[in-house]
């Protein structure tokens, strides 16, 4: 027996939200219950990691593995894979804007330098640590402390119109902090509630306008299932 599939995919391309994963994590959850004996939750998960290598160019499970966990995922190993969930604070939503334009992955890794000074590789390595450590005492004060990439940001930002605006207009409304999804252009804030959340996208999307650039605006729960079967009516 043969099967035919046809995705349909609400996802820009060259957008920075993990396009190519989500249509290798798709194809294997859709697998998985196709084929006898039914795949097992790491054989999909090692088959989705070797699509995304073939979309991307590179075996990473930055976005592979939380998409089939659902929300906060530390991926500390693939070569043997080593996932680590991480506690979600209770309300905290996520907003992501996508302005209407593309980055290629190409693209954003050019502008990367070959080597990071010390003194950057130490601070970002405790900002992750105080994030992790604030998602699971609930301090949304830290959260917002801890959301400072001074790794990649500040190269990549430049490639994105509005950019600093954009974060300033977010805080401004009550996000907790942000920073670029993926290799951009898109943009993501964390906000403690829902409806800070629809406050922090009104801000985030007027000012790409102020760049003559219209955005498309999701919030979402960062505590959210991850792939799934859904019966269809």
């Amino acid at each position: 027996m043969s099967w035919r599939a046809t995705p349909e995919k609400g996802i820009p391309l060259s957008s920075g939200v993990g396009g190519s994963a989500a249509s290798a994590v798709a194809a294997m959850k859709a697998a998985q219950v196709l084929v006898d004996p039914p795949l097992s939750d790491d054989e999909v998960l090692h088959y989705a990691l070797q699509g995304e290598a073939v979309a991307s160019g590179a075996l990473h499970g930055d976005n592979v593995v939380p998409m089939l966990h659902g929300g906060l995922v530390l991926t500390r190993s693939l070569d043997p894979l080593d996932v680590v969930p991480i506690a979600v604070p209770e309300g905290l939503f996520t907003v992501l804007a996508h302005p209407n334009m593309q980055i290629s992955t190409r693209s954003a890794r050019a502008v990367l330098p070959q080597a990071f000074p010390v003194e950057a590789i130490v601070q970002q390595t405790g900002n992750l640590a105080a994030l992790i450590a604030a998602c699971y005492e609930g301090d949304y004060a830290l959260i917002g402390r801890s959301l400072d990439d001074v790794l990649i940001e500040p190269y990549r930002a430049r490639l994105i119109p509005g950019f600093d605006e954009v974060m300033a207009g977010a805080r401004e409304a009550g996000a907790l902090g942000g920073s670029i999804s993926g290799a951009g252009p898109s943009v993501f804030a964390w906000c403690e509630t829902e409806a800070i959340a629809t406050r922090v996208g009104e801000a985030m999307s007027e000012a790409f306008a102020t760049v003559e650039l219209d955005a498309d605006i999701w919030t979402a729960p960062v505590d959210s299932a991850g792939a799934r079967r859904i019966e269809a009516n």
